[in-house]
């Protein structure tokens, strides 16, 4: 009988499950989110080339998902590259950093963009653990007065979405997308989203008022910003 023939996504979803990660820990682990991990594996949709060299890269796994090295013959490389890591490369969602090289690249319809950095910016990488956030770059003002157009952000895509007192958020309001601070009064039980002054999209409602927390969707809480062409000067 001739051996059966695996997509792409059955083959990532073989290789997760062989080193026992769930689907939050490999999306992590990959640089990409959960909900994209699923649909990958549930063949709903298609892994591009792009994609899928990130995770054999992250995973050492080249040569079983694109080789077509049987996965048992690929695993020592695989166990080897999770024990002692890349040591010279960082993945998030839709951007990389290359620690000898001095460059640094993101995602932008499909073209890596490729720049120069500084110590300043592996001072800040350093301080931000790899493969926990999604990094969307804003080309709207929508994150005013708190984040300018052509700035990045990145976002926490953790499966539970924790926020507090103070924390910068995305959320949905209806079906429209806002950046909003979250403000909570817990003498007055009352929370405020709020971004520019006098902003009619602001929001302020009581804690245990349904009809407005229908409204809004959390989205996502962000956890840096960054301006590439502050920190990417040599």
């Amino acid at each position: 009988m001739s051996e059966q023939i695996l997509s792409d996504g059955e083959k990532i979803k073989e290789l997760r499950e062989a080193l026992k990660y769930s689907q939050v820990e490999f999306a992590k682990k990959a640089g990409i989110s959960r909900t994209n991990l699923y649909m990958y594996e549930t063949q709903k949709t298609s892994v591009s080339a792009k994609m899928l060299m990130r995770i054999a890269k992250t995973f050492g796994a080249e040569e079983y998902l694109i080789g077509g090295l049987s996965l048992k013959d690929a695993m020592p490389k695989i166990m080897n590259t999770l024990r002692h890591g890349e040591e010279s490369q960082y993945y998030y969602q839709d951007f990389s950093f290359n620690l000898y090289d001095d460059f640094a690249a993101y995602e932008n319809n499909e073209t890596d963009k490729k720049f120069g950095v500084s110590k300043n910016f592996f001072t800040l990488f350093s301080q931000i653990s790899p493969m926990d956030y999604d990094v969307i770059k804003l080309n709207s003002n929508i994150g005013e007065p708190f984040i300018k157009s052509g700035q990045c952000i990145f976002m926490s895509i953790d499966e539970v979405i924790n926020y507090s007192n103070g924390d910068l958020l995305i959320v949905r309001i209806e079906n429209e997308y806002f950046i909003k601070r979250y403000l909570y009064n817990p003498v007055k039980r009352e929370i405020r989203l709020i971004g520019a002054e006098n902003d009619f999209t602001n929001l302020e409602f009581k804690e245990g008022d349904k009809k407005n927390r229908e409204k809004i969707k959390i989205i996502g809480v962000i956890k840096y910003i960054v301006d590439f062409s502050v920190i990417n000067a040599k």
